[in-house]
């Protein structure tokens, strides 16, 4: 039985934040695109706006694809790792101004179906697990097509701005995806401070620490 050890853990859990924050620019990015054109017939200032929006969803992507690559590099799966860095290139020259980007998501969600099943490991299951809920800090995020399948269920009103709230936001991936598309501001709190920094980046606000002991270390997101 092959070890695994802990450097090579934190390379997994690594690797699946990577593959949540991939479908997260796969939804995203679309998204931004169609706002664009809306714009440009009612207010091409709010035009320029989305398109800013459009490429920090593309440095994001950028940025978890490297993670991917480093991840798999770390996992021992260099030809996995070359074709995170050829999708890292593509998508660098990939042009924001295409009209139509489903190949773009299809190549983003195949790439993803075929990164390793990372609750496969030839080492103990048990001792896996107890090791990864150390790193995670009891973190099981909850996987896009769930998150999509809560969303269907949701009425969000028309011309209305929705406040979305996720007391256990984790990196803030799933309440991202949950606002994509729809008017809202979101809010978050998170335990681990690692994971509170990358949710700022993705909601409108975050606090660090417990939903039921407030503390008042907000922060605005990027």
């Amino acid at each position: 039985m092959e070890e695994v050890n802990e450097q090579q853990l934190y390379a997994v859990d690594r690797l699946e934040q990577a593959k949540r924050a991939i479908l997260l620019a796969k939804e995203e990015m679309p998204a931004a695109r169609k706002k664009i054109e809306k714009q440009l017939k009612k207010d091409p200032n709010g035009a320029k706006d989305w398109y800013q929006t459009l490429r920090s969803h593309q440095a994001r992507l950028l940025a978890a694809l490297e993670d991917c690559r480093l991840s798999l590099l770390e996992m021992e799966l260099p030809d996995l790792a070359a074709a995170a860095l050829s999708l890292g290139r593509a998508v660098a020259n990939f042009q924001l101004s295409t009209p139509d980007y489903s190949r773009l998501c299809d190549t983003l969600e195949a790439f993803v179906k075929g990164m390793p099943d990372t609750e496969d490991k030839t080492a103990s299951a048990a001792i896996i697990g107890r090791l990864m809920n150390h790193v995670r800090m009891g973190f099981y995020p909850t996987d896009p097509d769930h998150v999509k399948f809560i969303t269907r269920g949701i009425d969000f009103p028309d011309r209305v701005t929705t406040n979305l709230l996720d007391p256990c936001c984790g990196d803030g991936i799933a309440l991202r995806l949950m606002a994509t598309g729809n008017n809202c501001y979101t809010y978050g709190v998170e335990l681990d401070e690692r994971r509170a920094e990358e949710a700022q980046t993705r909601l409108h606000r975050v606090a660090i620490g417990s939903y039921f002991i407030r503390k008042a270390n907000y922060s605005k997101a990027n």
